[in-house]
């Protein structure tokens, strides 16, 4: 059977709190390959680091991608993609 490849990104607590469930019953799942990426809040230190929070509700970060936090959200996004 193909696993399907999915990709979660969570930027932060907030949508990690309603996404953990999703991605535990994903990753049991075989159709399924997940992939899950941590950014923005989960690596800024000024905002609590809180990628430490994957590993108390059980979930691997697959990847981090670092993010600009602290401008303003229309320059935040040109500037996180290079």
């Amino acid at each position: 059977m193909v696993a399907h490849r999915l990709l979660v990104v969570s930027s932060t607590r907030a949508d990690l709190g309603y996404l953990r469930f999703a991605i535990r019953e994903l990753k049991e799942d075989p159709r399924f390959d997940v992939v899950v990426v941590a950014t923005c809040m989960h690596l800024a230190s000024s905002l609590g680091k809180t990628i430490r929070e994957f590993a108390h509700v059980g979930i691997v970060v697959d990847e981090e991608v670092e993010a600009t936090v602290g401008i303003a959200p229309v320059q935040a996004a040109p500037r996180s993609c290079g």
